[in-house]
């Protein structure tokens, strides 16, 4: 596919989404690292079959804090470390791709579709401007 700017992939574009490949990369592959290296020092264990895995797949055992942080050296770690990585590829991916000049130009677009809907008026911005705060300022202030 050749990068033109009429295109929809552009080089900036996937520049962004190789970064965000590889910051995902970085995340997923250290939780299975982690893993990997628990399951060895853990010993073999024989695989109970499926019938032992679903048994009681609807049922959700809660633990207090205290109860698994506390089990060993690092067993609370990776209980973190699995609740926090979503968290932070999410926040990756929103550095990466949502915060550029395309990403403010939607931004601002559904704001005002949103405003107008609220308001029931339709917000005007001035030639040039981009600025969604002053256009949610004037219509707050135009309604008192």
């Amino acid at each position: 596919m050749e990068c033109t700017p009429s295109s929809l992939l552009t080089s900036s574009l996937y520049l962004r989404l190789v970064i965000l490949g590889l910051i995902a990369f970085g995340f997923s592959s250290m939780i299975s690292v982690r893993d990997f290296v628990s399951q060895i020092t853990a010993g073999s264990v024989a695989w109970p079959g499926w019938d032992a895995v679903h048994a009681g797949f609807g049922r959700v055992d809660q633990f207090p804090r205290g109860m698994w942080a506390g089990a060993g050296k690092y067993s609370g770690f990776g209980v973190e470390l699995k609740r926090w990585v979503p968290v932070c590829c999410a926040l990756a991916a929103f550095l990466v791709l949502g915060t550029t000049r395309e990403a403010g130009e939607r931004y601002r677009a559904f704001g005002r579709i949103i405003l107008s809907a609220l308001g029931g008026k339709r917000v005007q911005q001035e030639e040039g401007s981009g600025d969604l705060k002053r256009c949610v300022l004037r219509l707050i202030f135009s309604s008192l």
